[in-house]
């Protein structure tokens, strides 16, 4: 519908200010549908004709068009000048997620986690720094590179507003304290979550987590009797 009611535009008030919307609009459109040379075709002309906004704009979608026809790292060398003149009319968070997104692709996770960073830090948005340091976050703890992992999860607490990340992420920290050999931060953590009503439904993981602790420990009779005690107040769950 997008892409008909556009070439409506584009055919009959090519003179008028609602030529490169029409033109930008549609090239989204043709993207999002995989028609990549049609949404190609309707950016380069964007970029010939347009002003400095839709300029800017159309040679965003145009590396993102590179990257979806098979050339990735000319898409990110695209991205990059594109950061490097100091984009206005792009959000530079936004380009960063993107060259971390073909990062991933290519399986460079290092630079994929480095452009999640500075996505992160150029974003002036509270809800979307939480979901980046979320996506930072799990994919550092995946890679066992958890100091980093620690600091995006802190960040996913300080930013996020949605309930089950920040829970998530209290988790995650304990497990990385844990997997650290952080043993008494781990324990004092876990400690401090479970007399909070707002994770009752953390207090089992969270449980044997200290179990996980005093057997590293060597403290086998605490940890039976930690074991007793989820088996007693948690029946029937996981």
């Amino acid at each position: 519908k997008v892409i008909e009611k556009c070439e409506v535009v584009i055919k009959k008030y090519k003179d008028t200010k609602y030529y490169q919307p029409a033109l930008f609009l549609s090239g989204q459109a043709h993207f999002h549908k995989e028609e990549y040379n049609y949404a190609e075709n309707k950016m380069y002309k964007l970029n010939i004709i347009g002003d400095f906004e839709y300029k800017q704009k159309a040679e965003f979608w145009l590396a993102l068009i590179k990257w979806k026809k098979g050339t990735p790292l000319l898409a990110i060398e695209k991205l990059t000048k594109l950061l490097d003149n100091n984009p206005i009319n792009v959000q530079s968070s936004l380009i960063y997620l993107h060259i971390a997104d073909i990062y991933i692709e290519l399986k460079d996770i290092n630079s994929a986690l480095s452009n999640l960073e500075m996505a992160a830090k150029t974003s002036n948005d509270y809800k979307e720094k939480g979901r980046i340091y979320n996506r930072l976050s799990e994919l550092a703890f995946n890679r066992k590179d958890y100091q980093r992992a620690l600091y995006a999860y802190n960040q996913v607490i300080k930013n996020s507003i949605v309930r089950d990340l920040k829970h998530e992420a209290n988790l995650k920290i304990v497990r990385i304290h844990r997997l650290m050999s952080n043993y008494d931060i781990a324990v004092e953590q876990i400690k401090s979550l479970l007399i909070n009503e707002e994770y009752r439904e953390l207090f089992g993981e969270l449980e044997l987590e200290l179990v996980k602790i005093y057997e590293i420990k060597n403290d086998i009779i605490t940890s039976k009797e930690r074991l007793q005690t989820i088996i007693k107040d948690y029946p029937k769950s996981e």
